[in-house]
């Protein structure tokens, strides 16, 4: 994995950092800089077999989870394409899905209920609506993350749905500055 060129800039109000991948792409996204190693790592601990990204913006955090995962499947949901320039870059285990999943999303519902142990990473906007109409299908042990913890989305806004899940890494998180936190769904 490359790390992340020094090219940030701010994009309403937030930084998006652009980064050139060994593939000659070049990705945008926006996570913080250091989220890619200490996420990444974390998300690597996890033991899972799926991943359910919402919130694919310019797939660079796509393309991370692909090259930190190469044997898992990943879905990751948009509601604009904006990707398409960047998706020959992508190998057979990421799919695409260009659907708004703030409605009835069929396809998401379905892999939410899929039996194999999963991740679902919540960053496409809505991310309080996305933990209330999806947390509840994951199947036990499954593993919830959200982006942008403390800015777009705070417990107040998951306590109704997660809040008796254990949370999974958050000192390291806390540690690195990371807006990204997970929990596990319990037995």
């Amino acid at each position: 994995m490359n790390d992340i060129h020094n090219t940030d800039r701010k994009v309403k109000g937030r930084f998006t950092h652009r980064f050139e991948h060994a593939s000659g792409a070049a990705f945008i996204m926006k996570h913080e800089r250091g989220l890619v190693k200490v996420a990444i790592d974390l998300i690597k601990s996890f033991p899972i077999e799926l991943v359910i990204e919402l919130g694919t913006f310019r797939g660079g955090f796509t393309k991370l989870l692909e090259d930190a995962l190469p044997d898992t499947e990943i879905h990751t949901y948009d509601n604009t394409n904006q990707t398409a320039s960047n998706r020959k870059y992508f190998g057979k285990n990421v799919t695409f899905h260009i659907e708004n999943v703030l409605t009835r999303c069929n396809s998401l519902m379905e892999l939410c209920a899929d039996p194999r142990p999963k991740l679902l990473y919540c960053d496409n906007g809505r991310k309080r609506q996305e933990v209330a109409m999806y947390s509840w299908q994951l199947n036990k042990r499954d593993f919830i993350g959200v982006h942008d913890w403390g800015n777009e989305i705070y417990w107040n806004d998951v306590k109704d749905y997660i809040g008796n899940w254990p949370k999974v890494g958050w000192r390291a998180l806390e540690q690195s500055g990371q807006t990204s936190r997970f929990w596990q769904k319990p037995n």
